[in-house]
């Protein structure tokens, strides 16, 4: 999760890390719909967004009530380029949990759908709803930090950066640390991030 939400400080060990306990637990466990999920997180960091779909569906078929595969239903496609698809996956979560204590990822991952489509007003109500519901979440402070700067509110960007580095755990505080944490090479994915980059800088993040 460190390396999926964007906090990450050593990416190669975390994803080791979690390699050798998903393996542990498919073994203990093949049909266990915690550890299909857990496969498919890894999947999404190592950047391998086809087999992390596959994956999210095992777990979803063992519980189709596990909110959290959603999730990677919405990161896999977004690192596919189909946002439209990540938006239709929150949604439906959405309506399916209304007081759902996850919700928060899911207006997280419809925010970068917006971003994506170049939709930044969506995207900046996306993640306002996001870090209302968890105002101690990194990753969508973050992101609100990109969106608000790239729908031109500098100002209220720079005060939403101040929050995020003062996060307890917050621990990427530069851009050249959010470069790092991309997991897909495909080009509407790259777009995003660049995007991404770009408010972060706007807002006064330092680069490197």
């Amino acid at each position: 999760m460190r390396v999926t939400g964007m906090q990450s400080v050593d990416r190669d060990a975390d994803i080791r890390s979690s390699e050798e306990l998903v393996t542990r637990a498919l073994v203990a466990d093949p049909n266990s719909y915690h550890a299909r999920h857990a496969k498919a997180r890894l999947l999404v960091a190592q950047g391998c967004a086809e087999e992390a779909l596959i994956e999210a569906e095992r777990s979803l078929r063992l519980n189709p009530g596990f909110i959290p595969s959603y999730l990677v239903l919405c990161q896999a496609n977004l690192m596919l380029g189909l946002a439209t698809n990540a938006i239709e996956h929150a949604r439906r979560v959405k309506r399916l949990s209304p007081p759902d204590p996850y919700l928060y990822v899911f207006h997280t991952q419809e925010g970068l759908a917006q971003i994506m489509l170049g939709e930044d007003d969506l995207a900046v109500a996306c993640l306002r709803q996001a870090v209302a519901n968890n105002p101690e979440f990194p990753a969508a402070s973050g992101y609100l930090v990109a969106a608000l700067a790239l729908n031109g509110n500098t100002m209220e960007a720079r005060e939403q950066l101040a929050r995020y580095l003062a996060l307890p755990d917050t621990r990427i505080n530069t851009v050249a640390g959010w470069r790092r944490m991309a997991y897909s090479q495909h080009p509407a994915y790259l777009a995003l991030r660049d995007r991404i980059y770009s408010g972060l800088q706007e807002a006064g993040m330092p680069t490197g």
